[in-house]
C-alpha cells in the first residue's frame, strides 16, 4: 500500500550548497522534433523506437509506482514528472540548497536503440534541448553529453562537438550496453571525454537485448534492480582489466544511482588470478586504480551515508564517494 506524506518544512541553517549529480528530467518525442531532420522524424512516426528489448513499447515490468516517481512529483498542471520547471523549482530547487543539478535524460535519447543514425540523431536532438528547454531557462541545471555508445565514433563526434562548453558536466552512458564497455569499441568515447576533460557518468539500466539474468529473464522489477548490482561490476571489472586505464590514464568514471557495496577490489584478485598476471596488475595496482579512477554517487541510506562509508568501503579498498545524487523525477 502506498502512503502519500505531506511535503516536511525544509529550513537552511548553512550556507553550504548541493550539487546534484542525477536528476532525470522528463521531455516529450515534440520536443526534440526541432532538432530532428525530417528524415528522422519521419522514420521515428514510421518505425518508432528499436530498442534492444522484447516489447515495442513502454517497460519490462511495471514499477511499483508510475515511472518510478513519487507520487508528489507529478505536476498540478498535467504533464510527466520533472517536465515542468517551475514546479520542479517549487518542490526541488528552491526548496532545498542546490547550487547545480546534473540532467541525466533517461529517455527520449535514442541511447541503444537499433539503429545507429537514428540514435545519433536523437543524441544530438536530445543535448540541444537540454540546453535549450533548460539550462536556457535555469543555469543551476547542467547538461550531460547524451551519446550513441554503441557507435564509439558517432560518440566521438558528439563528445567533440560539445568540447569546451561550460553547460556540459559530464559524458552519459548506460550500464546494460550491447557489449562490456572494456571492448575497444568504446574506446572512442573514452579518448574523446579525456580530451574535453569530461568524466564518464555510467547509469543504471539501459537495454543490451540480454536478459539481465545469469539465469533468464526476471519476473519482477525488483529482480531486474538487485541484477544492477552484477551488471556494473561486470562493467568495472572490463574497463580494468581491459586496458582502458592504462591507454587512458586521465579517464575518470562516476556510477551513477548504481550503490558501491558491489565494487570488485580486493575480491577481484583471487577470482581473476590468471588474467591479472597476463594483464601484469598486482591487488595493489587494481585498487590504486579503483580509488583513482572510480567515484561512485549515493542516495540517502539508513543509518546516514557516513556511518555506510565507514564500514563499506574499507572492506572493498575504495576510499571515497564524492558525490550524491537524489533522481529525482
Amino acid at each position: 500500500m502506498n502512503i502519500e506524506l505531506r511535503q516536511p518544512d525544509v529550513s537552511q541553517k548553512t550556507r553550504l550548497k548541493i550539487t546534484d549529480v542525477d536528476i532525470h528530467p522528463k521531455s516529450a518525442m515534440e520536443d526534440l522534433r526541432p532538432y530532428l531532420a525530417t528524415r528522422w522524424w519521419d522514420h521515428y512516426k514510421t518505425y518508432g523506437a528499436r530498442i534492444r528489448q522484447g516489447f515495442l513499447q513502454g517497460f519490462p515490468y511495471p514499477k511499483s509506482q508510475p515511472f518510478a516517481s513519487r507520487r508528489d512529483s507529478w505536476p498540478p498542471g498535467g504533464g510527466l514528472p520533472a517536465s515542468d520547471l517551475d514546479f520542479m523549482r517549487q518542490q526541488y530547487l528552491d526548496l532545498h540548497p542546490i547550487e547545480y543539478a546534473i540532467m541525466n535524460p533517461l529517455s527520449p535519447t535514442g541511447q541503444g536503440d537499433q539503429n545507429d543514425e537514428f540514435s545519433a540523431a536523437m543524441a544530438v536532438a536530445a543535448n540541444e534541448f537540454q540546453l535549450d528547454g533548460w539550462h536556457a531557462r535555469d543555469g543551476r541545471l547542467l547538461a550531460s553529453v547524451v551519446v550513441p555508445y554503441e557507435d564509439g565514433e558517432a560518440s566521438r563526434a558528439e563528445i567533440r562537438r560539445r568540447a569546451g562548453d561550460k553547460r556540459f558536466a559530464h559524458v552519459l552512458l548506460k550500464s546494460r550496453t550491447n557489449e562490456l564497455l572494456g571492448k575497444r569499441r568504446y574506446w572512442p568515447i573514452y579518448e574523446a571525454a579525456v580530451e574535453a576533460g569530461l568524466p564518464v557518468g555510467i547509469h543504471v539500466f539501459g537495454t543490451s537485448g540480454r536478459p539481465a539474468s545469469n539465469t533468464g529473464w526476471p519476473s519482477f522489477y525488483i529482480e531486474d534492480m538487485t541484477e544492477h548490482a552484477s551488471c556494473c561490476q561486470a562493467q568495472v571489472v572490463s574497463l580494468v582489466l581491459e586496458g582502458v586505464f592504462e591507454r587512458y590514464p586521465d579517464l575518470k568514471i562516476v556510477m551513477i544511482e548504481a550503490g558501491f557495496a558491489w565494487m570488485p577490489s580486493q575480491r577481484l584478485p583471487p577470482r581473476c588470478g590468471q588474467r591479472l598476471l597476463s594483464a601484469k596488475k598486482s591487488p595493489e595496482r587494481l585498487n590504486t586504480t579503483m580509488q583513482r579512477q572510480f567515484t561512485s554517487t549515493s542516495l540517502r541510506v539508513p543509518g546516514g551515508i557516513s556511518s555506510t562509508l565507514a564500514t563499506t568501503w574499507p572492506a572493498i579498498g575504495v576510499n571515497r564517494a564524492r558525490r550524491t545524487g537524489t533522481r529525482y523525477r
